[in-house]
């Protein structure tokens, strides 16, 4: 038996071992850059699907980072990667890694999630994944922007490259909001839950993913069309 097979046959598993996309992910390198509202939620539950997850950040935790973000008071003061890592291990048993602040030296892997909260961040990522993504089979760019109200998502693969460059503004050019309408847990959980949603379906190899999704809450709105 190998590896894989040995992950495979853990009990966390049990429920979902024989998914499509499951063997896909198991194992799977991947790098989340930025662990705040969004990055803190879908780093606990892709280690929930027994991937090695690589954490990019170097911000500490504020008490402000509570209402949005998975974090504990006890972890006020400390570095988010520091107390992500701790979180994966007590809930997941997986691995996990540390890895600071992500810049243009930084590795890469065929799975990136951006999830940044400014655009130049998010372009340093892409650039460095774009450099590389030729050297993989199945690479994909899963970018999170949230609101404190609505989220947008953009699933970014070889052939949507040029595509997804319209959408990489300048800092300068967004907008700032006031510190009171910034985030919200339950739907820093719902852009993470959509953003792995749309992982494993394209792992599965035989779904389709959407090059953009947009779900606005006061009116319950599913946008596709950026």
């Amino acid at each position: 038996m190998g590896l894989n097979d040995e992950l495979k046959e853990k009990s966390q598993f049990s429920r979902f071992k024989d998914v499509l996309w499951f063997d896909n992910i198991l194992d799977k390198k991947i790098i989340v850059a930025g662990i705040g509202g969004i990055g803190s939620w879908l780093s606990l539950l892709l280690s929930r699907l027994g991937c090695k997850i690589y954490l990019y950040d170097f911000d500490r935790i504020t008490p402000s980072n509570l209402g949005g973000q998975i974090f504990r008071t006890r972890d006020i003061g400390e570095y988010k990667t520091s107390v992500m890592r701790d979180i994966i291990s007590e809930f997941s048993n997986a691995y996990s890694i540390s890895m600071g602040k992500y810049t243009l030296k930084s590795p890469v892997t065929e799975i990136v999630f951006s999830c940044f909260d400014n655009m130049s961040g998010r372009k340093t990522l892409f650039d460095n994944w774009v450099k590389e993504s030729k050297n993989f089979d199945n690479p994909i760019f899963i970018d999170g922007r949230l609101l404190i109200e609505s989220w947008q998502i953009f699933c970014v693969t070889k052939d949507r490259i040029e595509q997804y460059r319209e959408f990489l503004f300048k800092d300068s050019e967004v907008e700032e909001l006031e510190c009171t309408m910034k985030q919200t847990s339950h739907y820093a959980a719902m852009i993470a839950s959509y953003m792995v949603a749309f992982l494993t379906n394209h792992l599965s190899e035989e779904r389709q993913v959407p090059f953009y999704y947009e779900y606005i809450g006061p009116c319950n709105l599913i946008n596709t069309n950026p």
